[in-house]
């Protein structure tokens, strides 16, 4: 009868067991590198396919072009006529939301339909404007600075002085600040605002401990 040292016996069997989950193991890494090689190869074999496919589409399709008709767009360019459209679409006022300028877009609109597209519409939108006084100079948008004594140091002008004659025109808007309110303040601090939102004012409360209330703000 033989003996065995029942420790032999013990590592040999963890030695096969070790050896089963290596294989296994082994196995398990060498399938996902597997899959994910053929993965790889079919992504980028398929994008290759793809990008030939397009590249090849792409160069037919210059090839096929004919360079005339650029050339024909070009010479059709007028930079006089780019001029005169220009004139023409800024030589009146046109204050949103008027009758002038459903005038000009009314023009528009069948300027394009004469000149042969197919499709041309104006829409309507329904927005909150602001319109400065343009009859009345004492309530028109003015701005005045006085000093301590209550004389007027500054004052704004109501229209904008006129430098070519081609200018001259009636009807036109004076400058005003749409959708500010009218009033008075009295206040020698001015105040650097950055844009004027409202996370430059929080920023100013935030960071600088500064209100604003009664300064005037410089945006």
């Amino acid at each position: 009868m033989d003996f065995h040292d029942s420790s032999q016996v013990f590592f040999e069997k963890k030695n096969k067991a070790t050896a089963r989950r290596s294989f296994a193991a082994f196995s398990v890494v060498t399938m996902a590198v597997g899959i994910g090689l053929g993965i790889l190869i079919g992504r980028y074999a398929i994008c290759d396919e793809k990008s030939n496919s397009e590249d090849s589409g792409q160069l037919s399709y210059n090839k096929e072009a004919d360079p005339r008709i650029s050339e024909e767009i070009i010479n059709q360019i007028d930079a006089e006529k780019i001029r005169e459209y220009l004139r023409d679409l800024s030589e009146f006022p046109h204050l949103a939301g008027t009758d002038a300028d459903y005038k000009q877009a009314k023009e528009i609109h069948d300027f394009w339909k004469n000149e042969g597209l197919d499709e041309a519409f104006i829409t309507p939108y329904d927005v909150l404007l602001s319109y400065p006084n343009t009859t009345d100079p004492n309530v028109m948008n003015r701005i005045f600075v006085y000093n301590e004594n209550d004389d007027i140091e500054w004052e704004s002008a109501l229209y904008e002085p006129i430098l070519h004659p081609s200018e001259n025109k009636s009807n036109v808007v004076p400058p005003f600040n749409a959708f500010s309110a009218p009033g008075n303040i009295t206040s020698s601090e001015l105040m650097y605002v950055n844009y004027g939102r409202v996370e430059d004012y929080q920023w100013l409360v935030s960071n600088k401990s500064i209100n604003v209330t009664g300064k005037i703000v410089i945006a």
